[in-house]
């Protein structure tokens, strides 16, 4: 049963239970629903919902969710229930769901009029409720849009479709991929510095990266590289993994050379981009796109990176991709850009010059989508 409607239409975001929408702990996704947010024309329409944080980020309609049925069925169910309960019923809400198939088929089972968007910045096949095709087939039957952060998540999202379901994914899955609004009038000044961002896991290759920097900082004394990032979560905040420890005493037996700064605030890590000559993204796994290789561009940094996942969609022609994602192609790589000063000022500047990652065109186009979603519900009144 429809609920009472407001007028105008809302636009509810809904973000995965683990997201900290605040500026001490946000990760990839709560940032880029901020800025998308922050760019939005429909931006006093929009209400995010997430996990209590102590500090959120200001000026945005934020509002917290404890999760329903704790313990029971998961924490993003618990905080989809609890949003649905919240709505009362009503169907004049666009809700978009961020990176959490199953809380996207929770809210289709339970709220059938519920409108519903689903944005994927992971491969699906590895995600609960769009793991097989068949599943993959019922997202796309109930949601009327899926956006896809890569085009390797899209060809991943229709691997093993049939006939019908590819009809569909036609019309609903898009490529959107994350932006970067660039605050920087001209590019920084760089100073000799290597910068990491990211979990400090073994898929994302830090481990090849001290290899790297072992290797080549001894005979580049004026050099430097920053680590940011742990091995810690919400559910493990108090000791980092046993392999961020054994990383760590790598790092400290090159002393000053290689600085561990674990996790900083967002404001903090962009200042070190600002900084940072050359810039190391090393994913082993597919990576599905990593905002951090669209910071680095965005500062004009020499963005170096293995060739997984959707990181050539980001840095072909841009960066510099490492093909065989080995160690030791990761040594010879930084060897080179570290030894040759032409080189690495020309990545510098094809990074700062073709910069197609700007914020203001990616939400106007998330934008003209809610529109033509919301003005369906308004013709359904």
């Amino acid at each position: 049963m429809a609920g009472t409607r407001a007028d105008p239409a809302e636009i509810a975001i809904l973000l995965p239970h683990g997201e900290q929408f605040g500026p001490q702990h946000a990760g990839a996704i709560a940032l880029h629903v901020r800025d998308v947010t922050r760019a939005s024309r429909l931006r006093d329409r929009i209400r995010i919902y997430g996990a209590p944080v102590a500090l959120p980020f200001a000026g945005f309609d934020y509002r917290p969710l404890s999760p329903a049925w704790h313990g029971l069925r998961g924490r993003n169910i618990g905080v989809a229930e609890t949003l649905r309960r919240r709505l009362q019923g009503r169907d004049d809400v666009m809700v978009e769901v961020y990176n959490r198939p199953n809380m996207l088929a929770h809210l289709a089972a339970r709220a059938p009029g519920l409108p519903l968007t689903l944005r994927l910045s992971n491969d699906p096949t590895t995600m609960r409720n769009a793991r097989t095709a068949a599943e993959r087939t019922q997202l796309l039957a109930r949601a009327r849009a899926i956006l896809c952060v890569s085009d390797y998540v899209r060809r991943r999202f229709l691997d093993g479709l049939d006939a019908a379901a590819l009809a569909q994914a036609a019309r609903k899955l898009q490529v959107t991929h994350n932006a970067i609004p660039r605050t920087l009038a001209a590019p920084p000044r760089k100073e000799r510095l290597v910068l990491f961002v990211g979990r400090i896991i073994e898929a994302k290759g830090v481990a090849d990266l001290v290899g790297a920097l072992e290797r080549v900082l001894p005979r580049h004394p004026g050099w430097r590289a920053a680590i940011i990032g742990t091995s810690r979560t919400r559910r493990s905040p108090r000791q980092p993994s046993a392999f961020e420890s054994a990383l760590g005493e790598r790092c400290a037996r090159l002393g000053a050379a290689v600085r561990c700064l674990g996790q900083l605030p967002n404001e903090t890590v962009l200042a070190h981009f600002a900084q940072a000559a050359i810039v190391v993204v090393p994913s082993r796994w597919e990576e599905p796109l990593a905002r951090t290789a669209i910071e680095g561009l965005a500062h004009g940094c020499a963005v170096l990176a293995y060739a997984t996942g959707g990181l050539p969609e980001v840095l072909r022609g841009r960066g510099l991709l490492i093909e065989r994602p080995t160690a030791d192609a990761l040594a010879l790589a930084l060897e080179r850009v570290i030894a040759d000063d032409a080189l690495r000022a020309d990545l510098q500047r094809q990074a700062w010059h073709d910069y197609p990652f700007d914020i203001h065109p990616l939400a106007a186009r998330i934008d003209a989508l809610r529109e033509t979603i919301l003005a369906g519900l308004r013709r359904a009144a």
